[in-house]
């Protein structure tokens, strides 16, 4: 066998080998445990109660909330047909709820990986994939592990981009971008604007703008509304304006100056950002990665193909924009730049084999990415011990679990008064757990509301500082009485 057969042979086996343990990595940073971690309140636990209730009440046009319109969860319905959907195939769970996130994540990764290959070389995909499963922040909150729209949004703001990135070679590709826009507006409303902002400066920094002409703007526009404007006239048609209103007034008015991080309310937006950024080692790493490259092309006096040049552009604008859209607005929440974890290793990927391209033999530079790939595989190591030690912790979710039936409590209603301050309003995961495992209807009122309740009814009292609550009780049949939770059935 000649020598460089062999050697080619070897070399294609390396790729699929390291392509296979990269992507069963992901896999399985992404799928394993979870639905084992307690549900989180807010965002999670909201979008999990609004696609139950879209079951409950075979409604998929009005999201509610206890039975109420939902004007605190103003995103479009899309995650929460979708976590419906997910309930439909695994049931009512904490793994259906995250389901189509983590899909979401997985089919991003393969969709950027596979366009690398086609337009970079075969061997980022190997490259992309380790960016991405070193990177804790995809299994953290408001992202791949998290039951609500991130991810999804984030899958279908990618696709836009690389449809954008692909219109290099034919202008068609827009028209694929402003499809996922429409897609990306009915996962999380306005922030979609961010896709045609980079898309039109991306034409701008390119010079391509000339080739948007009327018919061509028109095209993209009935493209990108073609999915919106259905849902808005069926759900203007429900309550009017109501929804528009409040998902502007609270999305856009509401958020601006509003941050995540109560600790310092009053930092501005851009130094907000920037402490975000490195504040997670991947993402320095990332820039480090783009600088090194970037560094070595200066040096060796190497210049970028025209396409390479169009596409560190439109990965520069893409990174750059969400930070410069929020910072204008002064909204402050590090997951409204996520797309940034898409952007920065694809950029990272055309910088680096143009810098081996340029500097092919060149010691220091392969010294320097060794010492990378260890530092990223070390990350890799570091995300799959926190994934395999996932645990479900939470005393009260747990309570809730292990008292309820579906088959027996289903439609009863549900009462909650909790330890602190007499809490008598249902949290909501809690009440998305008391949903899953008792199908119940959970009612706020605690205590009080209970006893006035003429319907079959159980409530969950906790133990400490409801002693006078508890006392009142006791002509209730008493279920369970454990150290932190007491649990109290009215006599039928």
């Amino acid at each position: 066998m000649p020598a460089k057969t062999r050697t080619d042979r070897l070399k294609t086996l390396l790729f699929w080998l390291l392509t296979a343990i990269l992507l069963i990595t992901s896999a399985y940073l992404l799928f394993a445990r979870l639905g084992d971690a307690l549900i989180a309140d807010y965002d999670e636990a909201r979008h999990g109660v609004n696609a139950y209730e879209m079951i409950r009440n075979q409604d998929y046009i009005v999201t509610t909330y206890q039975g109420q319109a939902d004007f605190w969860n103003l995103k479009p319905p899309l995650s929460a047909w979708l976590i419906a959907f997910s309930y439909g195939l695994f049931g009512y769970n904490a793994f259906a709820l995250r389901f189509f996130s983590a899909l979401a994540t997985f089919l991003c990764e393969i969709a950027v990986a596979y366009w690398a290959a086609r337009h970079i070389n075969r061997w980022a995909v190997p490259l992309l994939l380790l960016l991405f499963v070193s990177n804790a922040r995809f299994y953290g909150l408001h992202f791949s592990r998290a039951g609500d729209a991130d991810a999804q949004y984030q899958l279908f703001f990618t696709l836009a981009m690389l449809g954008m990135l692909n219109a290099e070679h034919d202008f068609r590709w827009f028209y694929a971008s402003a499809l996922f826009f429409g897609l990306a507006f009915l996962e999380k409303g306005l922030h979609a604007l961010n896709i045609p902002i980079i898309c039109l400066i991306t034409l701008i920094g390119t010079g391509r703008i000339r080739q948007l002409n009327w018919k061509r703007a028109l095209g993209l526009l009935a493209c990108g509304l073609g999915l919106i404007l259905p849902w808005a006239v069926a759900r203007y048609s429900r309550d009017g304006m109501a929804f528009f209103t409040h998902m502007f007034s609270t999305d856009v008015a509401g958020r601006i100056g509003s941050t995540a991080d109560p600790l310092d309310p009053n930092q501005p937006a851009l130094l907000y950002y920037i402490d975000q950024t490195f504040r997670y080692p991947m993402l320095c790493a990332y820039l480090a990665l783009c600088a090194l490259s970037a560094a070595v092309l200066k040096i060796t006096g190497a210049r970028l193909t025209p396409w390479e040049r169009n596409t560190v552009i439109g990965c520069s604008v893409w990174t750059v924009v969400p930070f410069v859209f929020y910072t204008l607005m002064n909204v402050k929440y590090n997951w409204y730049v996520y797309s940034i974890l898409m952007a920065l290793p694809l950029l990272t990927a055309v910088l680096f084999f143009a810098m081996l391209r340029a500097a092919p033999a060149n010691k220091a530079v392969w010294g320097i990415v060794g010492v990378g790939f260890v530092i990223f595989v070390l990350f890799t190591a570091q995300n799959v011990i926190h994934v395999s030690q996932v645990r479900f912790n939470n005393t009260v979710q747990a309570f809730l679990q292990q008292n309820l039936d579906r088959d027996s409590d289903s439609g009863r209603h549900a009462y909650i008064q909790y330890n602190e301050n007499g809490q008598t309003a249902w949290m909501q995961a809690d009440m998305l757990t008391a949903l899953y495992y008792g199908d119940v209807t959970c009612m706020d009122g605690g205590v009080e509301a209970f006893m006035n309740d003429k319907d079959s009814a159980v409530l969950f009292v906790g133990k400490e500082d409801n002693a006078e609550a508890i006392a009142a009780l006791q002509e209730q049949e008493i279920v369970r009485n454990e150290d932190y939770y007491l649990i109290a059935f009215d006599n039928e």
